[in-house]
């Protein structure tokens, strides 16, 4: 019987769990047990407690992977996009406003205008 199997039997794991390593150290006197799942395995949701959820959300995984390099770097610069999305609302707004005007001069003034936050009024 392998070491993976005698654990699995000690721990009393539900079928889907399955141990898939295990690593003793003598010198630091610890034992290391990593547990997982295979992938697709179906759960039932600790949120809505329906039956039928799967375990992984694979897309959410691999945009992890794909801006790994920024999420570690956001750590050290403290710096994201933010600032640049709120830039980007604020042309939108002003693309919306200058609507039905035809040349890149009113909309740059509108921009402007919006990022500004200029009020006009009427003099009362």
């Amino acid at each position: 019987m392998r070491d993976r199997d005698l654990f699995q039997l000690a721990l009393v794991l539900r079928p889907f769990w399955q141990v898939v390593s295990c690593e003793f150290d003598l010198g630091k006197k610890r034992l290391d047990i990593e547990i997982d799942f295979p992938p697709g395995s179906i759960f039932i949701c600790p949120g809505c407690g329906r039956e039928g959820c799967k375990a992984y959300d694979k897309e959410a995984a691999y945009t992890i992977k794909r801006h790994w390099n920024g999420i570690l770097r956001w750590f050290t610069s403290k710096i994201n996009n933010g600032i640049l999305e709120g830039i980007n609302s604020l042309i939108q707004a002003a693309k919306a406003k200058a609507r039905g005007s035809h040349t890149v001069k009113n909309l740059i003034t509108m921009i402007y205008i919006i990022g500004a936050k200029l009020e006009f009024r009427l003099p009362t």
